[in-house]
């Protein structure tokens, strides 16, 4: 083994240093009724609802949310996106919180979430969800009446959706008149929480029968972890690659590299040909934890930890840690990255690596990449791609 691997060989162990740390105080917050995309799934816990993506189904990102809602690129330009959807909830208005639609653009679906004590001396009445829904409807059919919408029918009724039923409205129209070649089914849902509700709206066009398959869609947040295989949030090898559903990502490897063995759930290595390159992924199940730990926690609370693991386990000097963001398969995620020397037998050597932090659901998955170069950490990046490219 040459000096260079034989250093690097000594600091893989320290690719797993970051832990997840001390849990910080829970502080009074008000609720999440925004919800999250999380995977293929957009989960709600506040309104206890799920809607997971059909086949070929694309989420909207939060930027085209607010613009579903009306604002621009130039208003959206240099904000943060969820800070202005919640904004937008807690205001008289309203804000789209999700929506999606099919491959072939002929089904979609979108929630919207409102805070109904901005209501004034209406809210009493307003927390029911069939006063809600009512108020909504009427609402509603104003709305598509002022439009001039032909063949225009509006029916109160009751949807299931998630195993329980919700009070809401049938709607179908012609859709010449707003350039639609075609008759539009829509299908709404009230949910109603505390002061909060959540309006859902399904829609379908030429066939009415597809109003049934998004409905299909919904299910509770509990009923997402039943249906996940056991084994689903930590990946697996399948030659020189590795896959990883629940984080939408994939690692393949160039030929002269070689996963050593392990699983995601334990630490899994990946080592170049000539050992001077190493990746190591590993997938945390955090728990309870998730509630109050952000990606930028985890890299917070490990940082120092990391490098401390550097000077202490393998005699590194002249340490520094740097946080930032890392873009891994397309997509900024927090990040470190570690800087050291080692002295190898009276050969001084940089060692660099570089960590990101990513977090789905419950799981938070740690990559780190670490060589004698800083240019063989961008070319490591480059391994890794989403799971559809």
């Amino acid at each position: 083994m040459n000096r260079m691997t034989k250093a690097l060989a000594m600091i893989l162990v320290l690719a797993m240093a970051l832990c997840v740390g001390t849990v910080p105080a829970a502080a009074e917050e008000e609720p999440d009724v925004v919800g999250a995309v999380q995977g293929q799934a957009y989960i709600n816990e506040f309104f206890d609802l799920a809607f997971t993506l059909g086949d070929g189904w694309t989420f909207y990102t939060e930027e085209q949310l607010l613009e579903l809602g009306g604002l621009t690129v130039d208003q959206l330009e240099g904000t943060d996106a969820q800070e202005y959807v919640r904004e937008f909830v807690e205001s008289d208005q309203g804000s789209y919180v999700m929506a999606a639609y099919a491959p072939d653009g002929l089904k979609n679906v979108n929630l919207v979430v409102q805070d109904l004590s901005q209501n004034g001396a209406v809210t009493p009445l307003l927390t029911d969800e069939m006063v809600a829904a009512a108020a909504f409807g009427e609402e509603g059919m104003q709305v598509f009446q002022s439009m001039g919408l032909e063949d225009l029918t509006i029916e109160q009724n009751r949807v299931e959706l998630a195993g329980a039923e919700h009070p809401g409205a049938r709607i179908s129209y012609n859709g010449a008149s707003m350039g639609i070649d075609a008759q539009v089914y829509q299908q709404s849902a009230t949910f109603v929480r505390d002061s909060y509700s959540l309006q859902v709206t399904m829609t379908s066009f030429i066939s009415e029968d597809g109003l049934d398959e998004v409905a299909s869609y919904f299910c509770l947040p509990e009923d997402l972890a039943d249906e996940e295989p056991a084994g689903s949030a930590y990946g697996a090898v399948d030659g020189n690659v590795y896959a990883n559903g629940l984080f939408g990502l994939q690692c393949a490897l160039p030929e002269d590299w070689s996963f050593d063995g392990g699983s995601a759930e334990e630490g899994l290595s990946a080592t170049s040909g000539d050992g001077m390159r190493n990746i190591v992924l590993y997938v945390e199940d955090l728990g309870d934890l998730s509630e109050y730990l952000s990606e930028e926690d985890i890299v917070d609370s490990g940082k120092d930890d990391l490098l401390s693991s550097f000077v202490d386990s393998a005699g590194a000097k002249d340490g520094s840690v740097d946080t930032g963001t890392v873009t891994i398969a397309g997509e900024e995620h927090p990040g470190a990255w570690v800087t050291a020397a080692l002295d190898l037998e009276g050969i001084e050597l940089n060692v660099y690596m570089e960590l990101a932090v990513m977090k789905v659901d419950r799981y938070a998955m740690i990559i780190t990449l670490t060589a004698f170069s800083e240019d063989a950490i961008g070319e490591m990046e480059a391994f890794f791609a989403p799971l559809s490219a």
